[in-house]
């Protein structure tokens, strides 16, 4: 994969080293390939058909893949489907039961179920002061506070295993951010549930508004497009927990997208997610599943 150096400056410190992100841009349109857009029509068409999953039911799923040597989880083509052949170089490690994955599942989904509707709500309002009001709220209830800010000093992320780090953007730029976001959500610009879910969850977490919970209070606003896009109520998708059995293929995706401002990557990755959801996470787990 070519990654051009669109959104980023290269600083290098020792230690570490920085990729220092440039101010998101919330596009103004895609240029997506005909076999993703189909794909995408596919799978949004596909939401209503998503069964509400128990948590215990979630958890011992994904608990039995990551349970399995590389080998066997990379036979199941649908959890292939979400690797990436560079995934090896990132941070990310799959956990190899129950007790070490850090289930944020349950947490996530109750945080969804009391804000959805009025973050959806915010979405049809023509200024941008509830949605940011939302996405506080949100921030501050992952995090088990009455309230909270957004962060006025720099954030990066830990180095890959290659020393480098993602450096992320100036924080005096986080307001106007999510004010074109929210633009973009009110105008359904898109015109497809999983792109919007998709640009809102890749934005927010390249602006990392947030000292900490950035990435719970993004899957937790993905789920909640999906839903006004015709995910049943109560139905989450867990993408953290599926994240971990991409090894990498989710940071990877994710990274090039902030880096060239290139969205196919991260669209394909969370269709192929919803594909996971649809046909692994609703039907019993064995190792028969696992073969070829």
């Amino acid at each position: 994969m070519k990654m051009p150096p669109a959104n980023l400056n290269v600083a290098i410190h020792k230690p570490p080293k920085s990729y220092v992100l440039a101010q998101p841009c919330v596009p103004q349109a895609l240029d997506i390939s005909a076999q993703l857009l189909q794909g995408l029509q596919v799978a949004e068409q596909s939401l209503t058909d998503l069964a509400v999953t128990e948590a215990s039911q979630v958890k011992r799923m994904i608990a039995h893949l990551a349970s399995l040597s590389p080998e066997q989880q990379g036979l199941h083509v649908r959890v292939a489907a979400l690797r990436h052949s560079l995934g090896k170089n990132s941070i990310s490690r799959c956990y190899a039961d129950e007790q070490g994955i850090p289930w944020r599942w349950d947490l996530e989904r109750r945080v969804l179920d009391q804000t959805c509707e009025s973050l959806l709500h915010s979405l049809v309002q023509p200024n941008a002061d509830a949605f940011i009001r939302e996405i506080l709220a949100i921030s501050a209830l992952v995090k088990g506070m009455p309230s909270t800010t957004f962060r006025t000093s720099g954030v990066r992320l830990a180095g890959d295993k290659g020393g480098w780090c993602w450096q992320f953007p100036d924080s005096q730029g986080i307001t106007s951010c999510l004010t074109a976001l929210h633009e973009a959500l009110f105008q359904t610009r898109f015109e497809n549930g999983i792109v919007e879910a998709t640009i809102a969850y890749g934005i927010l977490n390249w602006m990392h508004p947030f000292g900490d919970g950035n990435g719970r209070t993004s899957r937790i606003v993905f789920n909640a497009i999906l839903r006004r896009a015709g995910m049943p109520k109560g139905q989450y998708i867990p993408i953290k927990e599926i994240n971990y059995l991409a090894h990498g293929g989710h940071e990877v995706r994710l990274r090039y997208t902030v880096a060239t401002g290139d969205w196919e990557e991260l669209l394909e990755y969370f269709v192929n997610v919803l594909d996971f959801c649809k046909v692994v996470l609703h039907q019993e787990v064995t190792a028969a599943d696992c073969r070829a």
